[in-house]
């Protein structure tokens, strides 16, 4: 249960922002926007090494320290490679989709929802594919940040490191086998479902000169 709370939960909250930074970056460039996307440039280039101490120490002083909601308010951010792939999609769509809509009445939000997300879906789907399994196969920061309610990978490690007392090595090899197969059968699963969706064509048309 704390798996699939951490792992959606997540997801879904990073992929909840770096949707909307990316869209604001891609679709309206101004000064802000611009140092939007400097900002994230400037972070990847940064070295994060030591930063730790300093997450754990806010995050307790925002009481948010060993709580799953924790976990998905630290999850909201647009940082890292993929909004640059996600801002340079919504960049490319014609602006000629938008004005058109915007003719017959539509607003930027309806514009946003009915039009630009179903052109890049693809482009979103498998990002949050990416990140999922990324989510899913992290143990050190459930580890590090809910130290009272351990996720799968984390008992996977604990076992692999540690097998149970009096057990010889031989023995607890099933153990980790059958574990390796829970771990991996959720992926698999989504990737074989969602294939051909999220890794297909990811062209888009539908302009008439």
């Amino acid at each position: 249960v704390n798996t699939v709370l951490y792992s959606f939960g997540s997801t879904i909250s990073f992929i909840l922002a770096l949707t909307l930074m990316s869209y604001v970056v891609g679709r309206f460039p101004n000064k802000f926007s611009t140092f939007l996307q400097a900002f994230c440039i400037i972070t990847m280039s940064l070295p994060i090494v030591g930063s730790l101490p300093s997450e754990i120490a806010m995050a307790k002083r925002l009481n948010i320290y060993g709580t799953m909601w924790g976990l998905w308010i630290m999850a909201f951010t647009y940082n890292g490679f993929y909004f640059l792939i996600l801002s340079q999609s919504f960049k490319s769509i014609p602006k000629d989709f938008a004005d058109s809509a915007s003719i017959d009445g539509a607003g930027r939000f309806r514009i946003m929802l009915s039009i630009m997300l179903p052109m890049v879906k693809n482009v979103i789907g498998t990002i949050a594919l990416i990140k999922f399994v990324e989510v899913w196969n992290n143990y050190q920061t459930p580890l590090i940040y809910l130290p009272e309610s351990p996720t799968l990978m984390y008992g996977f490690m604990m076992l692999t490191l540690s097998p149970p007392k009096g057990v010889p090595d031989f023995y607890a090899l099933p153990a980790r086998f059958a574990v390796c197969v829970v771990v991996a059968l959720p992926i698999v699963i989504l990737f074989t479902a969602f294939n051909k969706q999220f890794l297909g064509n990811l062209s888009m048309g539908g302009l008439k000169e």
